[in-house]
């Protein structure tokens, strides 16, 4: 009984640290470090071998969309961390008509067993989607494509801006 519970006990505690050092790295986005955490929570055999992925489970367990989830799995394969893999299948159902689902396979590669080091912001495609979405900002007055963005906190109450 002493050793079992020991077992549990070292096995609950790295769990907690990794956890925590995902929750402390800054290079992730917090959407990327909640659905980090769900994973390893929903599939904790991917940290050892490619597993096949539920997108919509995750998504409901993480509270995002599925997109969110197949951004993150690219920004981590970009940038070496995982393995991601989608497969279309054809198919028919019940009744007999043609469907078609994507089946997607995911594991951990060695880099991400050090979650303090991972960063998914400077990713490829990341980078790109916020250059274009910075390029879409437009001056009405001038037509300048130079624009400062700016984030002002506003008390909801009376509408003062808070410096």
């Amino acid at each position: 009984m002493g050793e079992a519970f020991r077992q549990a006990y070292l096995t609950v505690t790295e769990e907690l640290l990794r956890i925590d050092d995902i929750l402390g790295n800054e290079k992730l986005s917090p959407v990327d470090r909640v659905l980090l955490i769900a994973l390893e929570r929903e599939y904790p055999q991917v940290r050892g071998e490619r597993v096949p992925v539920q997108i919509w489970k995750l998504a409901r367990q993480a509270g995002v969309k599925r997109w969110a989830i197949h951004g993150f799995f690219v920004a981590m394969h970009e940038r070496g961390y995982m393995t991601y893999v989608v497969r279309r299948v054809s198919g028919r159902d019940l009744n007999g008509n043609p469907i078609t689902r994507s089946e997607c396979t995911v594991g951990e590669l060695e880099p991400c067993q050090c979650p303090e080091t991972l960063d998914t912001r400077e990713a490829p495609r990341r980078k790109e989607h916020r250059k274009k979405c910075k390029e879409r900002l437009r001056c009405k007055k001038c037509g300048s494509e130079n624009v400062l963005v700016k984030v002002v906190a506003v008390c909801r109450d009376c509408g003062e801006e808070i410096k």
